[in-house]
This record gives C-alpha cells, sequence and structure tokens, in this order.
C-alpha cells in the first residue's frame, strides 16, 4: 500500500542503498515472491552482517514487495496507510551523514533529495598494463571448453549418462586424471573461478571450479560413478511412496564408466593446484561482483586521487570486468571496477579515516581465561575504501609485553613470488594474527591479552592507510 505507480522491480531497486550496505559479503537468504504486472517476482537478499542500515533497507524493500504496488496511493497524501517511521515528505530518511535517494514519484512540492552515494560514484578505477605475470580471483567467462592438465581429481554430483547413452542416475562422478577436457552443451558456455594466473606463454589455475547452466561433457581416462544411495521401501509401502526414516540405506560401491559422460548439474570441482589450461584463448573475460587482480610489469591504475604506476599494482574492487589478450612478449589488461582497495607494490595506496576504540580493559583471555586482556575495536569510518592495518608496535616498554600478531596484506604481485607487506608487531609478544582489512563502515572486535603489573598504562601505535593512531589502555 506503500508504492505509487510501481511498474517494475526496477522500481524498488532505484530505493535500496546498494552501494552504501557496509559489509561487502552477505549470507543467510531472505526472499519475498509478489504478483507483479510482469507476473511472479522473487527478491532473494543475502546476509552476513547485522549493519543496522542494510537490514532497515531490506526489510523496507521486502515490505514493499508483499504489499504488492497500488498506483492511486502515495506517501503522505491521506490515503492509503498511514507513512511509517523513516519516511518523510517522500523520501527515505538516510542514516546520520547520509543523504537519501530523490523523492518518490508523485510527490509534489516536495524537494528532490540527493541520492544515497553508491560504492562507486567516486572510487570507480580503469585498469591499464602490459603485464609479464596477471594474477585475479575473477571468474572466466564465455568459455566454449575447458582443457586442464596436471594432477588433480575432479568430482562432482549429478545426474550421469555415460558413453555408451545409458542414464546411470543421480550420484556422484570422480576423475582422477591428469588429462580432463569439460565441454559445454550446444549453444551455452562455462565459466571458471580459480585463483588464475595469466602469462604470455600458459595460464595457470588453483582451486577451479567450473560452472554451467544445466550440463557439460566430461572427458578423462579414469571415471568413476558412485550411484545416489536409495533407502529401501517399507514393507506393505507402494512402491513410489517415499522410505520411511527407519529404512536403512545401502551405498553402493563406486564402478567404472566410460567417457566421456555428460553430466546433468551446475558445476564440478577440481582439487590440485598450478593446473595449466591446455590451447587456453589468446583472449580471456573475467567478470565478478568482487575479486582480486593484480600484475607485474607496467601500467596504471587511474583513481579518483590520480594515477597509481609501479611495476607491481593491483586491485580488491567490487563489479570488476576485466580482458586479458596474450601475446608472445606480454598481457595486455584492459578492465574497470569499482575499487575497495588499490596497491602499488603491495602497500594500499587509498586512504581512509579510522579509529580504535578500547571497550573493556578488564577482559580475560588464554586458556581458561587466566591472561588479562583489554577488548578493542578499530573501525574504519569512511564510506568507500577497505581499512589497511599495517604495523602495531609499543610506544612504550610495558606495552612490549602485549600479546598479538597481525596478518599481512594480501599478495598483489601478479602471481610472482615476494614478500607479503604488513603484519608488522615488531617488539610485541606473539599471538594470534587479527585481521588487517576491515571493510567500509566495518570494525572488528578482539580480545588481546597483555604480561604487565597493574596499573601501567601501555601504548600502542598503530599505523596504515589512516592518520596513526595511539591507543592507550591502562592495566587492572
Amino acid at each position: 500500500a506503500l508504492w505509487p505507480k510501481c511498474t517494475s522491480v526496477s522500481e524498488i531497486g532505484q530505493l535500496l542503498p546498494r552501494g552504501n550496505i557496509k559489509q561487502r559479503s552477505f549470507h543467510g537468504p531472505l526472499s519475498a515472491v509478489t504478483e507483479g504486472r510482469a507476473g511472479p517476482v522473487k527478491m532473494v537478499v543475502r546476509l552476513r552482517s547485522a549493519h543496522a542500515v542494510a537490514a532497515i533497507a531490506v526489510a523496507s524493500a521486502l515490505a514493499l514487495l508483499a504489499t504488492g504496488c497500488q498506483p492511486s496511493q502515495t506517501l503522505g497524501s491521506g490515503t492509503g496507510a498511514p507513512v511509517p517511521a523513516g519516511l518523510s515528505g517522500g523520501t527515505i530518511a538516510a542514516p546520520p551523514g547520509q543523504s537519501g535517494p530523490p523523492a518518490l514519484p508523485g510527490q509534489s512540492g516536495q524537494p528532490a533529495q540527493p541520492a544515497v552515494p553508491r560504492s562507486g560514484d567516486d572510487n570507480l578505477v580503469t585498469l591499464d598494463a602490459r603485464a609479464r605475470s596477471v594474477e585475479t580471483t575473477a571468474p572466466v567467462t564465455g568459455l566454449g571448453s575447458v582443457h586442464l592438465s596436471g594432477a588433480s581429481v575432479l568430482t562432482a554430483t549429478g545426474d550421469v549418462v555415460d558413453h555408451d547413452g545409458r542414464d546411470l542416475g543421480p550420484g556422484s562422478l570422480r576423475a582422477e586424471s591428469a588429462d580432463v577436457v569439460v565441454t559445454a552443451a550446444p549453444g551455452a558456455s562455462l565459466q571458471l573461478a580459480s585463483l588464475l594466473r595469466v602469462q604470455p606463454a600458459a595460464v595457470t589455475a588453483s582451486g577451479v571450479s567450473v560452472t554451467f547452466s544445466r550440463s557439460a561433457t566430461v572427458a578423462a581416462s579414469r571415471l568413476t560413478f558412485q550411484p545416489q544411495p536409495r533407502p529401501p521401501a517399507t514393507p506393505g509401502s507402494a512402491p513410489d511412496s517415499p522410505p520411511t526414516v527407519a529404512a536403512s540405506s545401502t551405498v553402493p560401491p563406486p564402478v567404472p564408466v566410460s567417457g566421456p559422460v555428460t553430466l546433468d548439474a551446475t558445476g564440478l570441482q577440481f582439487s590440485g593446484s598450478g593446473l595449466r589450461m591446455v590451447d587456453a584463448p589468446t583472449d580471456l573475460s573475467v567478470s565478478s561482483s568482487e575479486a582480486d587482480l593484480s600484475w607485474a610489469g607496467s601500467g596504471s591504475i587511474v583513481t579518483s586521487v590520480g594515477p597509481l604506476k609501479a611495476t607491481f599494482l593491483g586491485v580488491r574492487a567490487q563489479q570488476l570486468h576485466a580482458t586479458f589478450h596474450r601475446t608472445k612478449a606480454d598481457v595486455e589488461v584492459h578492465g574497470t571496477g569499482l575499487a575497495l582497495q588499490a596497491y602499488a607494490d603491495g602497500v594500499p595506496r587509498l586512504r581512509t579515516p579510522a579509529r580504535i576504540d578500547v571497550l573493556s580493559t578488564g577482559a580475560t583471555t588464554g586458556f581458561l581465561g587466566r591472561r588479562h586482556a583489554f577488548v578493542w575495536t578499530p573501525r574504519n569510518l569512511g564510506n568507500t575504501y577497505d581499512m589497511a592495518i599495517l604495523s602495531i608496535r609499543p610506544g612504550n616498554a610495558a606495552a612490549s609485553g602485549v600479546h598479538v600478531g597481525l596478518r599481512p596484506m594480501p599478495p598483489m604481485f601478479g602471481g610472482e613470488p615476494h614478500a607479503l607487506v604488513g603484519g608488522d608487531t615488531a617488539g610485541l609478544k606473539g599471538g594470534d594474527a587479527i585481521d588487517s582489512l576491515v571493510a567500509r563502515h566495518g570494525d572488528d572486535k578482539r580480545s588481546i591479552g597483555y604480561d604487565a603489573p597493574p596499573g601501567v598504562p601501555m601504548v600502542l601505535i598503530v599505523q596504515g592507510n589512516f592518520d596513526p593512531v595511539t591507543v592507550t589502555v591502562t592495566t587492572y
């Protein structure tokens, strides 16, 4: 009853602060189905972080979907449902310090509000390079087939039809082979997700998964099929009735199958690292909602604060799209993305405001809570870029008793061996490594143990892509 002149789900998307949801990955589906003018529509939103702004935005959208579209009712018009809290003058109220979306259609006399900033309004980056090596976690798209060479084990679950056309039914397919070819069905394509390294003379992949829309053909020298166990029917039950809980099942042994086989599923996985793509295409396209991409060579990353140039360049970005063209001499890289962070020689270059809060000084940690601890929370106050902690060092002698470690920056060297940047806790006692990256408007609450007499101030100096932070904790 709240929606004016709604004709498609795309209009609903205009109200969601898509780039303003600060935690970047989500799980736990929320869904709603509505019968709109274009037929049934399902919206699925996956949440991992309990971020209040994101939750409110999602809940509002789902409520609007559930109520349907009423063209005759407008917010604040005096008809239909009352305006709920958080909606005023035809606009959705934004979090403090942020502007809301434009006024909804039909709200005459109300000044238009600026749109909620999306991730990407000021963090669009352009990638251009001639590299001797490129590495990315973004999937390769648009492949007709994938031919992988190297020690690996292929596993997949689905319906299998062998080379002779016999339908073996549902089960698990396995191939232990040094040479595997996966071919898409006619008119379809494959997507290869992995840690991919592209060089002029070779393309290699580790941790490979191959996805496809419905079916694919798999050819390998050693294929086995494990039929899906089927519980026996309960005595006296109809043949097609579902088995009872008490019924036991027998796992049939795997059987060899002649290939190539047709796998009716949506994907398969390869174990093994450094698998070589045989006859890899000269041109590759990668695309991802969020991924890393780096190279070794020459080129630039053009950001809103200027271009970055170095031997090793890389980005962690959303909406990443790039192409690689392999020649005999190098790999040409062209692409765009919405940067979460950009790296030159492994060092994060895009700055963000940050602070570190001490929430408690009377905590305990360790085995049976025998070590005194304080609780601190690094907070990324920025809207756009990752907070990157490079070092935590003692600012006085007492702080040398702090037990903490720090993870280094992600490798951004195009797949070439190189010492990682960051992770510096020199002068402190060893401890569990805390995360060095904090997403925009995110935080990372941790209990940190220490060895020091009571009543002593401990001073820690924290540095990264933000103004240095001095943290003082008085022991107890």
